[in-house]
């Protein structure tokens, strides 16, 4: 037996065994191969754009500011490289979705004329915003609450509270246009700075909000059921008030609004206008449409310049004659004494019939 294993082919056979089962038990520890990972094709949004931008009709460059639309451009793809463009404004009725410029976060000025806008999400991250108009069905303005450096705002329609309260918190506005659906605008008190308040059509009946916005200089209640006016005299800078078709029949609640001087009445269901005496700034009176039929509380109107009664019953003018600020007066459907037209004319005054 001894003599086997001290033979060469014995030696080598017994070197061979344990050299295999030396691999074999250090095979264990070693790391198993990596094998290499296909990388995917990068997914077909990720691609680098190129080419040229054309955009209504016209090339733009990739750093353009400015841009002003007036074809019919439902698609707004083409923008996406313009990360340098201020201003858009377009007038598109087939235009829907913004989504294609949620990444313009240069952008200050949106303007969206005559679409139908579904939606206002993608306008969340377009800090920049300043002015935004545009029309559509959106009914919900939550996606603008963090658009702090809003100064003016023009959408088709504030439906609910929590869209009043979206407008609340946006301390820098100095106008808005809207159509509200609600009664009231009390969580507007804070917009201090607010400037212009256009809401015709709207429902809005309680005005208490308007005597704390103490910068407002004009308000537009067009066809709004509003009758009691006693907080626009307290707002102490308004000088422009729009009332046209509303439920106004009583101006009582003006007098004493010190710096209003345009007033618009046309359509409503005012008779007398002697609560206008204690408006002493008044300058321009439009109450084309009133039951107005007597102007003699006008005769001590010393700043009038321009007086509107088309389709009134009034005839006789003569409480404007002889108001030297007179400057124009419209008598279209009128039935004035032809005499007192004369006077009128010969005075300076242009006469519209």
């Amino acid at each position: 037996m001894t003599h086997l294993l001290t033979t060469p082919a014995t030696r080598s056979f017994l070197l061979l065994c344990a050299l295999l089962a030396c691999d074999a038990c250090t095979a264990r520890d070693r790391p198993a191969p990596t094998l290499p990972v296909a990388t995917p094709p990068p997914a077909e949004t990720a691609k680098t754009e190129s080419g040229p931008i054309v955009f209504c009709g016209k090339t733009w460059p990739e750093d353009t500011q400015t841009i002003s639309c007036s074809r019919d451009e439902p698609d707004l793809r083409p923008l996406r490289r313009l990360r340098s463009l201020r201003v858009l404004t377009m007038d598109s009725h087939s235009l829907e979705d913004l989504s294609p410029i949620a990444g313009l976060t240069s952008l200050e000025t949106l303007w969206a004329h005559r679409a139908y806008i579904r939606s206002y999400e993608p306008l969340r991250g377009l800090i920049n915003l300043q002015d935004i108009s545009m029309t559509g069905p959106a009914t919900s303005l939550a996606p603008l609450a963090g658009l702090h450096k809003l100064r003016r705002i023009a959408v088709t329609g504030v439906q609910t509270e929590a869209d009043v309260q979206v407008l609340s918190r946006l301390v820098n506005l100095r106008e808005i246009e809207a159509v509200f659906s609600t009664s009231h605008l009390q969580a507007l008190r804070t917009l201090v700075s607010l400037q212009r308040l256009l809401v015709a059509k709207s429902k809005l009946s309680d005005l208490t909000a308007v005597e704390s916005m103490t910068s407002l200089d004009t308000l537009d209640l067009t066809g709004c059921p509003v009758s009691r006016l006693d907080p626009i005299a307290k707002a102490p800078n308004l000088q422009t008030l729009y009332l046209r078709d509303s439920q106004t029949t009583d101006l009582s609640g003006l007098a004493g609004a010190a710096e209003l001087w345009q007033l618009y009445l046309d359509g409503t269901n005012v008779s007398d206008l002697t609560p206008l005496q204690k408006v002493p700034k008044l300058k321009q009176l439009s109450i084309n449409r009133t039951k107005v039929h007597d102007l003699t509380p006008l005769r001590a109107m010393t700043q009038l310049t321009d007086v509107d009664l088309d389709d009134t019953a009034v005839t006789d003018l003569a409480p404007l004659i002889g108001m030297a600020s007179l400057r124009k007066v419209s008598v279209a459907k009128v039935a004035a004494p032809a005499a007192q037209l004369a006077k009128l004319e010969a005075a300076g005054v242009w006469v519209s019939r």
